[in-house]
């Protein structure tokens, strides 16, 4: 097993992108980490309705938190955050200009 994939999985892909595939970085990690933890600490932070993903207001606040001086996110580019959190960037883009 390689990156937990079988050997018939991992031939399967040129070595090109086998290189590309990094594990992720330590900010990253910690992203995911505590917005994991967090929404499983409250549930109905985000809700799926019929029209798409609404979050509550103090998840809107946790994750600019994570943004700020000293965050996991504080060195990480708007795209780098949007892809560890998930997150449309746009809508990242939206909440960190309301800080």
């Amino acid at each position: 097993m390689l990156y937990g994939m079988s050997v018939a999985t991992f031939t399967r892909f040129p070595l090109r992108d086998w290189i590309r595939m990094r594990p992720p970085t330590r900010r990253k990690t910690a992203v995911i980490v505590m917005l994991t933890d967090y929404l499983m600490e409250h549930p109905g932070a985000a809700h799926l309705r019929e029209d798409g993903l609404t979050y509550s207001d103090d998840f809107r606040r946790y994750v600019v938190g994570l943004t700020r001086p000293g965050g996991p996110a504080a060195k990480m580019t708007l795209a780098e955050f949007a892809d560890a959190s998930h997150l449309p960037q746009d809508l990242l883009q939206e909440w960190l200009s309301r800080r």
